[in-house]
C-alpha cells in the first residue's frame, strides 16, 4: 500500500460584517440592549444572529471552515464607515489568519437622519470599497433593507451604481425582502419604537436575518469559496512508491 502524507489543514475563510445596527444584529425582540449599543468590535462570538446564521451556512460542508467577525456599530452612518473600515479590517487580518478575506458592506440606512444624501452615501460606499481592496479584502456590497418611515430605493440606486462602477458585486437584500413569501418584507421586520416614540419597521427579526445571511451566501459567497468544498488530494511521495513497489 503506497504511503500517503497527511494533507495540510485548510485555512479558514475570514468574513467581516461591516455596517450599522442592522449588521450588528439589533432587533427589539431578542436584543437585551434594545435602545442602543455601540458595536460588536470585531467579535467572532457575538451572541446575535448575523454571525451565527452566516457561519452555519459557511460551515455547512466538510473540510470548509470560516471565521465571521462582526464590525457593526449601532446608529452609525456611512461617513463613520469610511473613517473606520481600514483599521477594522487591518485588525481582523492581524488577528485571524485566513485563506481568503471578504468584507460585507451594508451602510446607509442612517444617512438621511444625519443629513447625508444619496450621492454622498454612494461616494462613501466607493471609499469603503477602495479601502477594503487596499488591505486585500474582497468587498461585497449589500443594498439596504426596507423600512417603513422612508423609502431607501434612491439610496440603493446610487449605492448599486457606485459598486458596479468599481466592479464590486452587489447583493440585493432589498428585493429579497420585498419578494419574501409569505407576507412580504413586513414579515421580516417587526414593529418597534424609535427614539421619538414613533412606531416603525426598521431592524430585521430572526427570520429577516436568516434571509440576509442566505442572500450573502447564495448570491455571492458560495461561488467564491466553492473550491473549499473539495479537500486537497493526498500527497504521495514518488520515491517512496518506488521503494514499496520493489
Amino acid at each position: 500500500m503506497p504511503y500517503t502524507a497527511m494533507t495540510e489543514e485548510v485555512e479558514p475563510t475570514v468574513i467581516a460584517l461591516f455596517g450599522d445596527s442592522i449588521t450588528l444584529g439589533f432587533h427589539e425582540v431578542n436584543h437585551p440592549f434594545a435602545g442602543g449599543l455601540p458595536g460588536a468590535n470585531g467579535s467572532t462570538s457575538f451572541s446575535f444572529v448575523p454571525n451565527l446564521f452566516l457561519r452555519n451556512l459557511l460551515d455547512g460542508e466538510p473540510k470548509r471552515t470560516s471565521i465571521v467577525v462582526n464590525w457593526g456599530v449601532g446608529g452609525s452612518d456611512s461617513l463613520s464607515g469610511v473613517n473606520r473600515i481600514a483599521s477594522n479590517l487591518s485588525s481582523t487580518k492581524a488577528t485571524h489568519a485566513g485563506k481568503k478575506y471578504f468584507v460585507l458592506i451594508m451602510y446607509g440606512t442612517n444617512d438621511l437622519g444625519v443629513g447625508i444624501g444619496t450621492s454622498t452615501t454612494a461616494f462613501n460606499i466607493g471609499l469603503m470599497i477602495d479601502a477594503a481592496n487596499l488591505v486585500q479584502f474582497e468587498p461585497i456590497v449589500g443594498t439596504l433593507t426596507p423600512r417603513s418611515d422612508f423609502s431607501v430605493i434612491p439610496y440603493n440606486s446610487t449605492i448599486s451604481s457606485t459598486a458596479n462602477s468599481k466592479s464590486t458585486f452587489v447583493v440585493d437584500h432589498y428585493n429579497h425582502f420585498i419578494d419574501y413569501q409569505p407576507g412580504g418584507w413586513k414579515a421580516l421586520i417587526d414593529v418597534e419604537t424609535d427614539f421619538q416614540e414613533n412606531l416603525i419597521r426598521l431592524h430585521p427579526n430572526d427570520e429577516g436575518y436568516m434571509v440576509i445571511a442566505q442572500a450573502w451566501f447564495d448570491d455571492r459567497l458560495a461561488a467564491l469559496i466553492e473550491e473549499d468544498f473539495i479537500p486537497p488530494p493526498p500527497i504521495t511521495l514518488p520515491w517512496l512508491m518506488l521503494i514499496l513497489d520493489d
